[in-house]
């Protein structure tokens, strides 16, 4: 995440954000933050990492977009149960109905409507983590469901 010279190694720590709110903090190798009793609406998810011995230097990520579904006694499928950002790799949790498909695409723009599938897996009726490496050029995500 840092640029210049800065590696992971030399990273103190990393603060992320929610739409300009902070939601924490971390510091050693894994950079993790559960999120979890979010309310439904749309969020902008940025990390910032400071650099160990330099003056406080930092570094901001690319935003990540997330939507939450309003909370609902119905199950509406999709429905993720965690999404955690982790070292570069989105980390999705859902519900899937029986035999359906679900397929985590990215894309580098909307104009195109040009979609790459980077995950794929099965619904069981029972939670299921997709992990979605898209490396920089992907700046959208999104799940696609099929039966």
């Amino acid at each position: 995440m840092l640029t210049g010279e800065g590696t992971v190694a030399q990273t103190a720590s990393v603060e992320y954000f929610a739409n300009d709110q902070p939601l924490g903090k971390g510091a050693g190798a894994n950079f993790r933050l559960p999120w979890s009793k979010v309310a439904g609406g749309s969020y902008s998810i940025v990390a910032v990492g400071t650099q160990k011995g330099s003056g406080g230097a930092t570094d901001e990520s690319l935003p990540v977009l997330v939507y939450i579904l309003p909370a609902s006694n119905t199950p509406i499928f999709p429905g993720f149960t965690s999404v955690v950002l982790e070292g570069g790799k989105l980390h999705l949790s859902m519900l899937a109905m029986e035999g359906e498909q679900c397929m985590g695409e990215v894309a580098e723009d909307l104009e195109t409507g040009s979609w790459r599938t980077l995950e794929q897996m099965v619904g069981d009726g029972q939670v299921q983590t997709m992990q979605i490496d898209a490396g920089a050029a992907a700046k959208f995500f999104r799940i696609r469901m099929a039966r």
